[in-house]
């Protein structure tokens, strides 16, 4: 009868671990989803964040050039920053680049968004095309969302990717 009752004590232990262990996973979701940081401080501070956090947990050392006085729609704000982070990943996965530079300008017409690296660049156009660029088609997608201009720019020394959309 003990070792019955240890044996649901136990179960119901492992049970508890495991929904705690779920509820912090969609928690973790969630705030992916949409990042706390963007809400608190906005695209700008966000984006030195992310940089700053790459920099220090990475090979890859990121620098920003920021200059958002005409600010954009939240949900284009995350895009923003979902492509930024699209882009690091991309660079630290398949670049093999040490550097890589966030530019962000806006004007009272067109905010510019280019992110660049001195990895060892790709062929632009099959891999656009391809299926299995996960990454790039998310950059693409977002940027159609925000009905925004996107160029990919790749050779040898390195890659940028260029955003360009109207205020």
């Amino acid at each position: 009868m003990l070792t019955l009752k240890n044996s649901i004590i136990s179960k119901k232990e492992i049970k508890s671990e495991s929904v705690s262990n779920i509820i912090e996973e969609v928690r973790e979701i969630s705030r992916n989803l949409y990042p706390v940081i963007l809400e608190k401080v906005g695209l700008e501070e966000s984006v030195k964040s992310l940089a700053e956090n790459f920099s220090n947990e990475t090979t890859l050392f990121v620098t920003t050039e920021i200059n958002y006085q005409n600010k954009v729609e939240k949900n284009k704000e995350l895009h923003l920053y979902r492509i930024i982070q699209e882009a690091l990943n991309n660079t630290l996965k398949h670049g093999n680049a040490t550097i890589a530079k966030i530019k962000i300008v806006s004007d009272e017409n067109f905010l510019h968004l280019s992110v660049k690296d001195n990895g060892e660049g790709f062929d632009v156009a099959s891999k656009t095309k391809s299926k299995d660029s996960f990454g790039l088609q998310g950059i693409k997608q977002r940027a159609q969302a925000m009905s925004a201009n996107l160029d990919l720019k790749s050779d040898d020394s390195g890659t940028e990717i260029l955003i360009k959309m109207a205020n």
